[in-house]
């Protein structure tokens, strides 16, 4: 499991010298210990930095879901996240099941018709109070910050105003 999770070369140091990242790995490789069919992931990139949160996402995908036949129950406040990770998705709201399915069926549920993804540096966003206040508003489903850049999804009206500022 060492070998799997990256974690071979630090199996002699102690946890608790162990960086955020490294712990979260020790923890999916507990978990893979009795080989389950199903494994729960319960914000496996929270309080992560940028790199770390790629591998670990990265890891998820390719030896997680790829390699096996496994099933990953993966809890997440990310959309981006989400999207990036997993196939079907299933949304909870005070402990009730309000939607299970795919991205597709979400989005005609929601009456949506085009995602619109933008990416752009940090900085630029800052420049522009008018992008800011589009970007921190509410038209914003999901933002994540990696490699100084900020990258959010909108719906379709809310991307058309935003490109209008542009």
């Amino acid at each position: 499991m060492l070998d799997l999770t990256g974690l071979s070369g630090t199996a002699d140091k102690r946890v608790e010298e162990y960086s955020r990242g490294m712990k979260q790995r020790l923890g999916i490789a507990r978990g893979l210990i009795n080989d389950p069919s199903v494994l729960l992931l319960d914000e496996p990139t929270l309080g992560l930095d940028v790199a770390i949160a790629r591998e670990i996402r990265s890891f998820i995908k390719d030896v997680l879901l790829n390699q096996s036949e496994r099933i990953v129950v993966l809890t997440s406040h990310y959309m981006s996240e989400i999207e990036e990770i997993c196939s079907k998705i299933g949304i909870l709201q005070e402990g009730h099941l309000i939607y299970n399915g795919d991205f597709n069926g979400l989005y005609n549920k929601m009456g949506i018709r085009e995602i619109h993804r933008f990416s752009m540096p940090t900085e630029y966003i800052n420049l522009r109070p008018d992008i800011e206040k589009l970007v921190k508003g509410e038209t914003v489903w999901s933002e994540k910050k990696e490699d100084g850049f900020i990258h959010f999804s909108m719906g379709e009206d809310d991307g058309y105003q935003f490109l209008k500022h542009m």
